[in-house]
């Protein structure tokens, strides 16, 4: 009986740790399947990534380990407007007989600009000073006016060089500690491949010539003085553009107390601000010998993103940028969506390859393969 019952116990415990080897093998199994399948999901995102435009099509495809392998389809995309669209994507992992399914919806998000102030060309000095100056790239709401900490940061300045890079660096030393932002551990100044000169350049031509902007010309004197002007709303935004003469000495001066929410294009012509001024949205100045000034007594309060682009050789020393007084520039991707709109539809086409672009997870989740 003794012998009998030792005998059953070791049959039994035989059994009991082949359940758990099998246990542990569907396990491993699993996880394994698992982590195929979460591979594809990353291997979709960057393939969406990198295929140009809103809605790309990337094709579906396998990819082989020597452990096992993940397959991806892409569903339809669907537009949400002129910067974003969400897609579906499906990917299965398969380890010998066991699989696992995933399906995640991902946003493709496209910004309007990669920094607070972006500075373009043939830029030969900048200037800053005072103790009111603050730029920054964390993400705004311009309600609030504070920064949205669900939202990646961005550059507090963009260049197109690293050139141009260091002398912004070297100015911003003089300023008090704060008054430059961008993502934690990044850098405030840096190149960026985005949005280049000659992109700028149509895009203003495209602006100032779309249906439904106000434009104004600077008159033969070469100055034009605008006091106390409103140009559109969050809700209503405008598109505006202001036409100097290239290599005239053009100059364009807000005064008083201005606000607005749009576009703002000023070609060859110097954009001066010597009131209080409030915007939202984007306020482009390009063109040849042309600069963004900011006198002593201004205060200036801007949600979106500045751009200066000089296409000309100006002289040596000229200030594309001289800001004083209170000058505060926050990144705002909501104002941005705004106004992305006034943009002609036919323009994004061409306009998606430069502007920088990012991808969002909505949600994942099992599916049955």
């Amino acid at each position: 009986m003794i012998l009998s019952a030792l005998a059953i116990a070791g049959v039994a415990a035989r059994v009991m740790l082949q359940n758990d080897h099998r246990t542990s093998a569907n396990l491993r199994a699993g996880s394994q399947t698992f982590y195929l399948a979460a591979s594809g999901i990353e291997w979709g995102k960057s393939e969406m990534l990198a295929s140009p435009g809103l809605t790309p099509a990337p094709a579906d495809r396998s990819v082989d380990f020597t452990n096992g392998r993940f397959s991806v389809s892409f569903g339809s995309a669907l537009s949400l407007g002129p910067l974003s669209a969400q897609f579906v994507v499906r990917s299965l992992g398969i380890l010998g007989r066991d699989s696992h399914m995933l399906q995640a919806r991902l946003s493709k998000i496209y910004d309007l600009a990669d920094g607070a102030l972006g500075l373009r060309g043939n830029i030969q000095a900048v200037h800053f000073a005072g103790a009111g100056i603050a730029i920054s790239g964390l993400d705004h709401d311009p309600a609030t006016g504070q920064p949205d900490g669900a939202a990646t940061g961005h550059l507090a300045v963009s260049t197109d060089s690293q050139s141009l890079s260091d002398l912004v660096g070297a100015q911003a030393a003089s300023l008090p500690a704060g008054s430059w932002q961008s993502a934690a551990g990044g850098p405030a100044v840096a190149p960026s491949s985005h949005l280049t000169s000659a992109a700028l350049s149509q895009l203003a031509n495209t602006l100032c010539t779309a249906p439904g902007a106000v434009t104004l010309s600077i008159p033969i004197t070469g100055a034009l003085t605008l006091a106390n002007q409103i140009w559109g709303t969050p809700t209503t935004p405008q598109l505006s553009c202001i036409e100097g003469v290239s290599g005239a000495g053009n100059a364009v001066t807000l005064a008083g107390e201005s606000a607005g929410a749009g576009i703002l294009v000023v070609r060859n012509a110097d954009l001066i601000l010597s009131g209080a001024m409030r915007w939202e949205g984007l306020i482009l100045v390009t063109g040849s010998e042309v600069s963004l000034k900011a006198g002593v007594s201004s205060t200036t309060n801007i949600f979106g993103s500045v751009m200066i682009n000089e296409t000309a050789t100006p002289g040596f020393g000229a200030l594309a940028l001289d800001i004083q007084g209170s000058f505060r520039v926050s990144y705002s991707r909501l104002a941005q969506s705004r106004v992305a709109g006034l943009i002609p539809s036919s323009e994004f086409a061409a306009l998606h390859a430069s502007l920088p672009a990012s991808i969002k997870q909505d949600y994942w989740r099992s599916e049955s393969p």
